[in-house]
């Protein structure tokens, strides 16, 4: 799933910027109307202030190149704009700010990367904005901040990287947008924070993957959103809190997965959502917490996997909940406790599978047809 959000995000961002002819020198000639190239850099230059717009205009190719600058100010707005493609670049640049909208614009490319770059703010907004494509790149770049907002916008691919990136901040949003992309990469980053919400947004695609990333902090939330797919993992990260809700949102699937990560915490809400799917997964992964809460939620299949992974705590607990399937396995895991608590109109069915010792299990049943395994091998 991961890959697949990845590689849309990627293509979207790529069909809408590629496609564009950036300028190499400043000041290119327009060879049609609304076919304008505009092309800024500041080289060694610090506290410069970059402001573009293009209203009404279409095809136009815009690039802002801050080098070894500090503290320069870049905004780009395009308006009623149609094709237009947007980077900016801010190398060996710190304490810079750069806001890009594309305002009822559609089929547009904003790319916007930070190298060797500190403390800067990056704001992206696509209103009312259809088939955009929007990538964010900070590299070796610390504590910086990214918003991307996709405001009744359809068909967007969004990809956030941090690699060698401590303590930044990343946030995306899709408010009344249907079959966007959102990919969040953190590579040997840390302290980082990464937020993403679809509101009133359907068959969205959400991946974040922290990975040799600590104390890393991912929230996902599917509002009045229904179809939409999340995928977390944690690859040799430690520390790591992971948290997915679906509110009044139905169809959707969740997939939590830590991989040789220890010390982390997951938790997947659905709340008066049916037909949902969630997974954990601790493989090789130790001291984890893992919580599933299903809420006035029917339909719900709910899979807790413990691998090789010890000292784990799982509890899943489905009120007013009815024909649910749970199914907790601790394999080759040691000291673990399972808690799965069943309380509302019944028919729910629970498998836990213990292969392994010093393992503690609860399961509580409140309703009829309820059906109950317990299987302790070690």
């Amino acid at each position: 799933m991961s890959s697949r959000w990845c590689a849309r995000a990627a293509t979207i961002v790529g069909l809408s910027v590629a496609a564009l002819p950036f300028v190499t020198g400043a000041g290119g000639a327009a060879t049609l109307p609304g076919q304008n190239e505009v092309a800024v850099s500041n080289v060694a230059g610090n506290g410069n202030k970059t402001s573009v717009s293009d209203i009404l205009a279409s095809l136009n190719s815009i690039h802002v190149t801050n080098a070894h600058a500090n503290a320069n100010e870049t905004g780009v707005t395009n308006d009623h704009a149609v094709g237009n493609g947007t980077a900016v670049q801010n190398v060996h640049g710190d304490h810079n700010g750069t806001k890009v909208t594309n305002k009822a614009a559609a089929g547009n490319g904003t790319s916007v990367h930070n190298t060797d770059a500190n403390s800067n703010n990056t704001a992206v907004t696509n209103h009312q904005a259809a088939g955009n494509g929007t990538s964010v790149d900070n590299e070796t770049a610390d504590h910086n901040a990214t918003k991307v907002t996709n405001d009744h916008a359809a068909n967007n691919g969004t990809a956030v990287h941090n690699q060698h990136a401590d303590g930044n901040v990343s946030a995306v949003t899709n408010a009344g947008s249907s079959a966007n992309g959102t990919s969040v990469h953190n590579a040997n980053a840390n302290n980082n924070q990464t937020t993403a919400v679809n509101e009133q947004s359907h068959h969205n695609g959400t991946s974040v993957d922290n990975h040799d990333a600590d104390h890393n902090t991912t929230g996902v939330g599917n509002v009045n959103s229904a179809h939409n797919d999340t995928s977390v993992e944690n690859h040799h990260a430690d520390g790591n809190s992971t948290g997915v809700g679906n509110v009044n949102s139905d169809g959707n699937s969740v997939s939590v997965a830590n991989h040789h990560a220890d010390d982390n915490h997951s938790t997947v809400s659905n709340h008066s959502s049916d037909h949902n799917t969630g997974v954990v997964s601790n493989n090789g992964s130790d001291h984890n917490s893992s919580n599933i809460n299903n809420n006035h939620s029917d339909h719900t299949t709910s899979v807790v996997s413990n691998n090789g992974s010890n000292h784990n705590g799982t509890d899943i607990n489905n009120n007013g909940a009815s024909h649910t399937t749970t199914v907790v396995s601790n394999n080759g895991s040691n000291d673990n406790h399972t808690g799965v608590s069943n309380h509302g109109d019944g028919n729910t069915t629970t498998v836990v599978a213990n292969n392994s010792n010093g393992n503690n299990t609860t399961v509580s049943n409140n309703g009829d047809g309820n059906t109950t395994v317990v299987t302790n091998d070690g």
